[in-house]
């Protein structure tokens, strides 16, 4: 059995962006060659999912990471809290999203940093 969380970190910019009513982004921390990303598991997600991190310079794409979260997506429960770093320095501009490795297709709306 894996180590579980359900306390919300400090971190900060708080984001509260939901992902499909499924998944939270409740925020992150911005570090110099890292993102810390705090997901929220809002109910059982069937899917095992990939997380993306682009990086923006002037608006145009300029770097990204994409790796599975430190466990698998299907093994979340409901309010559990995960934290997921990237080494990726993102600057000021970035977007954070989840997709499905199998298919490509995207789960739920970006996250675009402001």
């Amino acid at each position: 059995v894996p180590a579980r969380s359900f306390v919300i970190p400090t971190m900060a910019r708080v984001a509260n962006h939901d992902f499909n009513n499924a998944i939270r982004l409740l925020g992150y921390d911005v570090r110099d060659d890292s993102i810390v990303v705090y997901w929220q598991a809002k109910q059982v997600i069937e899917k095992r999912l990939t997380v993306f991190v682009h990086k923006f310079e002037k608006g145009i794409l300029v770097g990204g990471h994409d790796s599975p979260p430190p466990r698998p997506t299907t093994s979340w429960i409901k309010d559990e809290v995960i934290t997921d770093v990237h080494p990726i320095g993102v600057g000021d501009t970035f977007e954070v999203g989840l997709y499905d490795p199998m298919t490509g297709e995207r789960f739920g709306e970006v996250f675009t940093s402001r």
